[in-house]
């Protein structure tokens, strides 16, 4: 059971939003306030605290949260809303524009 402590302005909204998404990744989750605890298959027991920045709005905030989360390898983000061939197209225009290498 992994236990997220939220802390920082809007950490209850900004928990309610890591739920939400959490429950769309097909995870059990429990919400406690600013708590979230949620199975993880890596993991057996771990307990990740997180401070929200004052500026970040709390759905900004929680997808920050759950990328750090899917880096320590505890959920596996679905990103399939682009095709393959979308994002290498946008990735082109980049190029083009300079923005990346």
């Amino acid at each position: 059971m992994v236990v997220l402590r939220i802390e920082g302005a809007c950490a209850d909204e900004a928990a309610a939003a890591v739920a939400e998404r959490l429950n769309e990744c097909e995870q059990q989750v429990a919400v406690r306030g600013t708590e979230v605890s949620f199975c993880a298959p890596s993991a057996c027991s771990d307990d990740l605290h997180f401070e929200i920045d004052p500026n970040d709005p709390p759905r900004f905030a929680a997808e920050k949260i759950l990328d750090a989360l899917a880096g320590k390898g505890l959920i596996d983000l679905k990103d399939d809303w682009m095709s393959p061939e979308e994002e290498a197209a946008i990735r082109d225009r980049l190029k083009r524009l300079g923005y990346i290498e």
